[in-house]
């Protein structure tokens, strides 16, 4: 093989994984530093906000509905493969004091139900879902009467390294893969 090819091979093998590999999570805004992008919320008391209770960062998604929940929804869902599974995650912290409730949901499925939970400082909650559809929503309810319920650094990650691919990403692998084709097509007719 000449130098050339082996160039092109390497190429098109470091373009397509940087681009599968460079999506660290599903997520838009997990962290909410970009304030509400990528979310939208509802209800009584519930938004995305500065605070210096945020588990990194400056900003977190805060649930102090008085007397109904309030949530917030990822603004276009994740796109998942059907069967694969995902680690989701994130952290929380609960101000205290009762009537509260949260509750955390990978698409149709519920991973999380609090209610008249105790106060506790922020908590990593870890959970392997598998999705059960090609577009998958995340999304938060809670309510807290009487403090906040604080939302943090929201992840969602295929696991074994699987990754749904970007159409750009699929775009970029069918064209390294039609130049390395008329490449090599080009070297046998010599």
């Amino acid at each position: 093989m000449k130098k050339s090819m082996i160039l092109a091979i390497l190429l098109t093998v470091f373009l397509t994984s940087t681009s599968f590999g460079a999506q660290l999570g599903l997520v838009v805004n997990g962290d909410f530093e970009q304030g509400s992008t990528g979310w939208w919320s509802g209800g009584l008391f519930t938004l995305i906000a500065t605070t210096s209770l945020s588990h990194s960062g400056s900003k977190a998604a805060l649930f102090g509905s008085d007397g109904a929940d309030g949530f917030i929804v990822q603004s276009a869902p994740i796109i998942t493969v059907v069967g694969q599974e995902y680690d989701f995650s994130f952290w929380l912290q609960n101000d205290g004091g009762t009537p509260n409730d949260f509750s955390a949901y990978f698409g149709t499925n519920k991973v999380l139900g609090l209610v008249n939970a105790a106060a506790f400082g922020y908590t990593f909650y870890d959970y392997h879902v598998i999705a059960d559809s090609t577009s998958t929503t995340l999304k938060f309810t809670g309510m807290n009467s009487p403090a906040f319920f604080r939302l943090d650094d929201v992840s969602v990650m295929a696991i074994n390294g699987v990754h749904t691919p970007e159409p750009g990403t699929m775009v970029l692998l069918g064209g390294g893969l039609v130049g390395l084709a008329a490449y090599g097509r080009r070297r046998l007719k010599k």
